[in-house]
């Protein structure tokens, strides 16, 4: 579609959504200076009015097809005489019309009384007055032959066709006496597996049509109604009116859809219905729409929300359906307001944590398997989902998720979660990290039983089998002095009859180890390392050290290997937060030089390699942290011995080298595949899961995206805090959290959350979160107008970075850009400008950060036209934009590119290219709504740059 009629639609779906009192500000704003443009959507607004709102039907971004000859925004309807038009009491051949009691695009269904052959009552439908065009016609003529060809009890009958005396053609379909499908719901505060009952009735309903060749193409509640027959629920599939043929045509008139016409209902529609020239539709498409229908009987609302899609256009509409994966049903009802999600429990005779208990798991798979993008990963059929929801009903594994082990398990806890208490999640906290040491432990021991047998063959495979076993026994002796540990902890040592958290319980673990006796100091060494891990988890680094270091000293004469490198790299992670890089990778080095090729080295192995991704990481070398954890993923691949939990720390630990290479788009994207996979473990509400929220805002974050950022800091808080009490909460999280209200302009919420990440982060003793939090303190208080106060903290920041980071690093980079804001701040344009000047030397010599080089190069640009250097200011915005979307895609909507195409636009405004400048205007305000919001500073001043630059 041309930019004019996309702008000419755009502009006409706001304005029709309008009171009539409101439109004409509206259009004064949005077409000021663009007479043309406001004389075509002026009449699109008057036909619609004649037409009796034939538009409603269509969504935001789309015109009705205009007939040839006619002006834009004339239709047939408003040609036509009003007159012509039936009304009740008026009589279409044997048919007496009673009441009107429906309205589409091209059609009026009326209730009608039939006198003979037999007396009863039917639904009547006929071609609006004036829609007799070619193609309505033809598509009337489609939907009468689609449910011609049907016979199916969910499926409305037809009994009749014919015209009426103008020529107009109707037919004649049996009476659903019944009301929507969620409506019927909702009213009979209907149950889930009663819901879904219905749902395998429509997907039934469905399928019949599929095998008859038909696709539905409009699966939605309105079509779908509910009767109650002797006491029994049946729904109806109604309106095939823009139904498709699978196999031969419906009718033999022409039947084509105008291209600007999208057809179905947005909220509904499949990413390949909504491509406007896609053509090769197939039964898939109607798998989503049921996807849609019962995402919404679960949760109340659709995956995304039909208003928000109508108000954002054409080209965001396709780009919402086709690209934005929607949240899991289990996972919007754990978001919605607490009010909201009460009364949807209520509705489905329930409370909220036992309605997103049921939803979450299975549910969850069969919708999201029906939402796929890709229809080659939705089911094939409408009986597969049948099916699939059949299994679920009785309580049998489904297709959609995979069928393993852990499945099974999974299903049997959720039989008996009831016995399960706040203690047993505690204890799932404090072994978390252990499951590695306790798979290996069962496969040493099935390894050492089959050694044994073979020892009687040859003398070398004795001493094999040996030394399996050995390392069997020891792992089988360690798990079970922390199970003893834990089970004591969370029984003879918890406070009776008191509240307690994790860190209660870990430093109760830490006593209780150092007056233990007559523990080896190999079963000492493991449990110090699972707490020591544990203070590092709730950025206890200065606990976490202490421990690690006794972990590591205790094992410098060990004559175990595995767990001389356990420990080292454990030791080695901990140092390196402090800020010892280099010894940390030393250490990591020395760890993996500890470990042979055979198999019982294999976990030891991985877990070596994760924290050395972590290392590399935290010191620059994100590509060095991405080989580290590609080949720990490999290595759990080729040895089998990966387990579920571990194999999500690979893909968490791989998503978070992502995003600290800068790349954010694949990092976002592998955040997510891992909430997945989380999510499907039933972790969405784990510490872990904290984590993951904390990482993939950071990414969305530095996307550009601070609504969606801020959205998952408050998601990982919610999930950390304990009882109402911030103090579990990291000092990074609400740091991060901090730094995203900088980005939305909220200075003062901004600084409380900053200040108290700061105070938590020295308590702690985390060296490289207190540097975040002076950072982002700075740029706090410079905006505040507090100069003195911002320096300062520059300052304490500079003489610590020199402290701990190599020369070069890009954070001096990232410094030197703080402080020419600072020195701009002051007044001096000229010296901040060479102070940006060094930031970006810094930078483009850095060996990372160079996901951030658009931020510094925007920066100077803003300087650069306060000195009316505009072919500079120019140049770097251009740069500036070209760099972060071709890390992004042209297609994501980011604050980057927004703040891009404003300065953009700025320049080329000074430069006098006022049709060029107004274009960037118009992407600067498309990003900066999306990604900031419309009351966001720099949103408003891109619309008012809109207004004032005139008609190009």
């Amino acid at each position: 579609m041309n930019q004019t009629l996309n702008r000419e639609v755009v502009v006409f779906n706001t304005a029709v959504q309008l009171p009539a009192a409101q439109r004409a500000a509206y259009l004064d704003e949005a077409c000021q200076g663009e007479v043309e443009l406001r004389r075509r959507v002026e009449a699109l607004l008057q036909a619609h009015e004649r037409a009796g709102g034939f538009l409603e039907d269509l969504p935001a971004g789309v015109a009705p097809p205009l007939s040839r000859g006619e002006p834009p925004g004339v239709s047939a309807a408003a040609r036509e005489p009003a007159t012509l038009a039936e009304k009740p009491g008026n009589r279409i051949g044997r048919y007496k019309l009673l009441q009107q009691i429906g309205e589409g695009g091209c059609g009026v269904v009326y209730m009608a009384e039939q006198e003979e052959p037999v007396r009863r009552r039917v639904a009547l439908k006929v071609i609006k007055v004036g829609m007799d065009t070619r193609s309505v016609i033809a598509r009337f003529e489609a939907e009468r032959q689609a449910l011609a060809m049907m016979d199916h009890p969910n499926i409305a009958k037809v009994l009749d066709a014919g015209a009426t005396e103008t020529g107009r053609p109707f037919f004649v379909m049996e009476l659903v006496r019944g009301i929507k499908i969620t409506d019927y719901c909702d009213q009979n505060s209907l149950p889930t597996p009663a819901r879904l009952d219905l749902v395998i009735q429509i997907c039934r309903a469905v399928q019949h049509a599929h095998q008859k060749g038909i696709i539905h193409r409009d699966l939605k509640p309105s079509n779908i109604l509910v009767t109650v027959n002797d006491g029994v629920a049946v729904p109806k599939v109604i309106d095939f009116g823009i139904a498709k043929a699978t196999q031969g045509r419906l009718t033999d008139q022409t039947f084509f859809t105008a291209f600007e016409q999208f057809l179905g209902t947005p909220a509904y529609m499949s990413p390949e219905q909504s491509v406007l020239t896609s053509v090769d539709i197939d039964t898939r498409s109607d798998i989503y729409s049921l996807g849609v229908l019962l995402y919404e009987l679960l949760t109340g609302q659709t995956p995304f929300n039909q208003k928000e899609l109508l108000a954002a256009g054409l080209d965001q509409m396709r780009r919402t359906i086709c690209e934005k994966e929607p949240l899991r049903p289990s996972t919007r009802l754990r978001t919605m307001e607490a009010a909201a999600l009460t009364a949807v429990a209520r509705c489905r005779q329930s409370e909220p944590p036992k309605l997103i208990h049921l939803v979450r798991g299975d549910l969850d798979w069969i919708v999201m398997k029906c939402l796929e993008k890709n229809r080659a990963r939705r089911y094939e059929t409408a009986n597969a989902l049948a099916m699939d929801l059949t299994r679920h009903q009785r309580s049998e594994p489904v297709l959609a998720r995979p069928y393993n082990t852990a499945y099974r398990t999974a299903k049997f806890v959720r039989r008996h979660r009831g016995s399960v208490t706040f203690a047993s999640l505690i204890l799932v906290a404090l072994t978390s990290g252990l499951v590695g040491t306790i798979t290996q432990a069962r496969r040493a021991t099935h390894n050492a039983a089959l050694a044994e047998t073979l020892r009687r063959r040859a003398e070398h495979e004795a001493r094999a089998a040996n030394e399996q076993r050995d390392f069997a026994l020891r792992q089988l002796s360690r798990a079970e002095a922390i199970n003893d540990l834990n089970s004591f902890l969370l029984s003879d040592a918890a406070p009776g009859g008191k509240p307690f958290t994790v860190g209660d319980l870990l430093a109760r673990a830490e006593r209780i180890i150092d007056r233990q006796s007559g523990e080896t100091d190999e079963n000492r060494v493991e449990l110090l390392i699972a707490i020591g891990r544990q203070y590092e988890n709730h950025d206890e680094h200065r606990k976490a050290r202490e421990l690690l270091g006794k972990a590591y000293a205790l094992t410098r004469n060990s004559s175990e290997p595995a767990l001389r490198a356990k420990a080292t790299a454990a030791f080695a992670n901990a140092i390196a937060l402090a800020g010892e890089f280099e010894r940390g990778e030393r250490l990591v080095q020395e760890a993996l030089g500890e470990l042979s090729d055979s198999p019982p080295h294999t976990l030891p192995r991985v877990f070596c390699l994760l924290r050395g991704s972590h290392i590399a990481r935290e010191n620059g070398q994100a590509q060095l942290g991405i080989e580290r954890v590609l080949v720990a993923q490999r290595l759990l691949r080729d040895s089998g011995q990966g387990s579920p939990l571990l194999d999500l720390t690979v893909a968490i630990d791989l998503a978070e080298s992502h995003r600290m290479a800068g790349a954010n788009r694949d990092a976002a994207a592998a955040f997510a595949e891992a909430y997945n996979q989380l999510v499907a473990l039933g972790r969405d509400d784990t510490e872990k899961a904290g984590t993951l929220l904390n990482n993939w805002g950071v990414a969305v974050e530095v996307l550009g995206q601070p609504l969606e950022a801020e959205r998952l800091y408050r998601r990982a808080i919610a999930i950390s805090t304990a009882e109402g009490e911030e103090e579990t909460v990291s000092p990074m999280l609400l740091n991060n959290l901090a730094r995203t209200l900088v980005d939305l302009h909220r200075f003062a919420e901004a600084a409380e959350y900053a200040e108290r990440a700061d105070e938590k982060a020295r308590r702690a003793g985390t060296e490289n979160v207190v540097n975040m939090c002076l950072n982002v303190r700075a740029m706090i208080y410079r905006e505040l107008g507090d100069l003195v106060r911002s320096g300062e903290v520059l300052a304490e920041l500079e003489a610590r970075w020199k402290r701990m980071l190599p020369t070069g690093h890009f954070a001096f980079a990232a410094l030197a850009s703080q402080q020419s804001l600072l020195i701009l701040a002051r007044g001096d344009v000229r010296a901040a400008v060479i102070e940006a000047d060094r930031a970006l030397a810094i930078a483009e010599a850095a060996s990372d950060g160079h996901d951030r080089l658009p931020i510094l190069l925007l920066r100077r640009a803003n300087m650069r036209l306060h000195l009316d250097q505009v072919d500079a200011a120019r140049a770097d915005a251009a740069r500036a934009l070209a760099l972060h979307q071709e890390a992004t895609g042209q297609e994501t909507l980011t604050g980057w590119s927004g703040r891009a195409y404003l300065v953009l636009g700025r320049a080329l405004h000074a430069q006098g290219n006022l049709s060029e400048a107004r274009a960037a205007y118009v992407f600067a305000l498309e990003h900066l709504r999306a990604s900031l919001g419309t009351d966001h500073p720099e949103t408003r001043e891109a619309a008012e740059k809109l207004r004032n630059s005139g008609q190009p």
